[in-house]
C-alpha cells in the first residue's frame, strides 16, 4: 500500500478513515479473506 492510496504521506496523519468505502482493506482483513485467522499480540495502538 503506498502513500497516494492510504492517504498518509508523512507521520503527522492517521490513516485516512474511509478505507473500507475506498476498498483499501487491512492487512487481518486480507489474511481473513485467505483462510487465516489472526490476533493482536503485544501492544495495540487504536485512534479514536
Amino acid at each position: 500500500m503506498n502513500a497516494i492510496r492510504n492517504g498518509v504521506a508523512d507521520n503527522l496523519h492517521a490513516v485516512r478513515g474511509d478505507y473500507n468505502d475506498v476498498g483499501i482493506q487491512t492487512w487481518p482483513q486480507i489474511h481473513a479473506n485467505a483462510g487465516y485467522y489472526t490476533s493482536a499480540v503485544g501492544k495495540m495502538h487504536f485512534y479514536p
